[in-house]
């Protein structure tokens, strides 16, 4: 429970050090934060339904990224507006005995659900819910998928942003309210792993054992309770009798910062070559080709599935640029070389079925098994690169990956909203019109700056192309974390450049949220 209330404390450490991270389910009693969203806010999100302008914003985030785009400082006005956009789409699904009317499941149910907009908005139209007690009344058994959540409120947007700072990995908050007694979804896995935040009743998880599919668990999740079910566990829940039950799911998707990853990073940067600038498209696809041949080998607890150790990745993931990870690149090369050594040997080995796996799933990962052998000789160069060049191809490859991610990740769900008085008070700086001293600091836990060799720098999904070698040098004062100003106070008279590169990479950072003033602090000379 300590470590899940960490996690979701912004404190990742703890959580992705324990041994039971990507392999084994948790339960956190009494660990969810406070979060002041229930089912009366999750219903009124649902009055006027119309998901319409959120998949459009969405939409055309997408096809940007596609173009080689992002959004830029420029765009944070509109990131305000996108915030008001609450939430992307609903579905509606409930289990009833299959009586006559089609097939059962192994359990003697039949599973209905509804995706289409004007039908969800009919029936929320016609069943008028605004209190718990409608649910039961007049909810017919469905329970009610809301998908990407976190614009709703503040204290939903300041999760997800705060978990993708501290751990790196990418995911969306989707609610999930179920009228007392009644079941939703049928026994399903999920692609990521998972954090189930239980808002407001009871719900009893069923938690399914991967090969047979029968229960290995029951867990009863109450208020405040966090269940932590990592990727491709099978499971399904019914809400407890007497009150609807109503859980945020917190997705996290580990895959793009796994060992497979980033092997498969480090070999199509040696093939395609590193260039400076946006990655090509066929060198992404080229990533994720060799990333699911990679993975192929193994289940989701398999090494290659996993992470790197804990304490290497938070430091990876928390620093601007690879001279800001310090002793982490060293430790990066070793990992990568000792991760191409131990996929050899499963290469030597041939391909293997993995326990669970259904027929389809079994010809699908021989098929990838089998295109992972023509990496071979790839690995075995790697393996025996002089130090300074694995440790160059090393960073090269994880800060690749980690800026491909992130671009991804504020592309599906949008750059992070600027403080509210950012706007105006970072215009007063760049004009000259606002004391310079400070002191001021990077935000704890809400900064998600990165700088890959020869990239652009990005801070909470804002791209700010065309700085100076002299702003650059400033920013890299400001934004790291184990170098430079480190996190803590500084005056204006420690950011290395003159006045003019001082007013203006400040006024930037302080509209892109990756700078504020520390009130009450003092900055320390430097």
């Amino acid at each position: 429970g300590e470590a899940l209330a960490a996690l979701l404390g912004g404190r990742g450490g703890e959580f992705l050090g324990d041994p039971a991270f990507g392999r084994a389910w948790l339960h956190g009693r009494g660990a969810a934060p406070p979060l002041p969203f229930g089912v009366e806010e999750l219903l009124a999100l649902l009055q006027d339904y119309d998901p319409a302008p959120a998949r459009a914003a969405h939409l055309a985030r997408m096809r940007r990224l596609a173009a080689g785009e992002g959004a830029t400082l420029e765009d944070a006005g509109a990131a305000e507006a996108q915030a008001q956009l609450r939430l992307w789409g609903a579905s509606m699904v409930r289990r009833l005995p299959a009586g006559e009317k089609g097939a059962a499941a192994g359990d003697g149910l039949r599973t209905e659900s509804i995706d289409d907009d004007a039908r969800i908005r009919d029936f929320l139209g016609r069943a008028q819910l605004s209190r718990a007690e409608d649910l039961a009344a007049r909810g017919e058994s469905w329970t009610f998928v809301v998908n990407q959540l976190q614009g709703a409120a503040p204290c939903l947007c300041d999760l997800q942003h705060g978990l993708f700072c501290c751990t790196g990995l990418s995911g969306g908050l989707n609610g999930y309210l179920t009228p007392p007694g009644e079941i939703g979804k049928p026994p399903h896995v999920d692609d990521h792993d998972v954090l189930v935040v239980q808002q407001a009743g009871e719900k009893l998880w069923l938690l399914l054992d991967t090969a047979t599919r029968r229960t290995a668990a029951e867990v009863l999740l109450r208020q405040g309770d966090v269940l932590y079910l990592p990727q491709g566990l099978p499971h399904h829940a019914r809400a407890a009798p007497g009150a609807p039950s109503m859980h945020i799911a917190v997705g996290l998707h580990r895959s793009p910062l796994s060992a497979a990853s980033l092997l498969a990073t480090a070999l199509t940067l040696r093939a395609l070559g590193g260039a400076p600038g946006a990655l090509s498209t066929a060198a992404v696809e080229e990533m994720e080709s060799r990333t699911a041949a990679f993975a192929a080998f193994g289940g989701r607890e398999h090494w290659l599935n996993q992470l790197l150790p804990a304490a290497l990745h938070l430091r990876l993931v928390a620093a601007l640029d690879p001279e800001d990870a310090g002793e982490g690149t060293p430790s990066l090369a070793g990992e990568l070389a000792a991760c191409a050594e131990r996929l050899l040997c499963l290469l030597g080995q041939g391909p293997s079925p993995v326990p669970g796996d259904a027929p389809g799933a079994a010809r699908h990962r021989a098929m990838q098994q089998a295109a992972a052998m023509d990496s071979e000789g790839e690995l075995r160069v790697l393996a025996g690169l002089p130090p300074a060049e694995l440790q160059l191809l090393a960073a090269e490859a994880f800060w690749a990956r980690r800026e491909h991610s992130s671009d991804q990740h504020f592309a599906h769900h949008g750059p992070r909203r600027p403080p509210a008085a950012a706007a105006a008070a970072a215009e007063e700086l760049a004009a000259g019109g606002a004391a310079l001293e400070g002191p001021w600091r990077r935000p704890a836990g809400r900064v998600a700056a990165l700088l890959r060799p020869g990239g652009v720098l990005r801070v909470n999904g804002y791209r700010l192309p065309g700085l100076s070698g002299a702003e650059l040098e400033a920013a890299r004062f400001c934004l790291r974390v184990h170098r430079g100003a480190a996190c803590g106070p500084f005056a204006h008279a420690d950011v290395p450049g003159d006045e003019a590169t001082r007013r203006s990479i400040l006024a930037k950072l302080l509209r892109a949220g990756g700078l504020e003033r520390a009130p009450g602090a003092a900055a320390v000379g430097r």
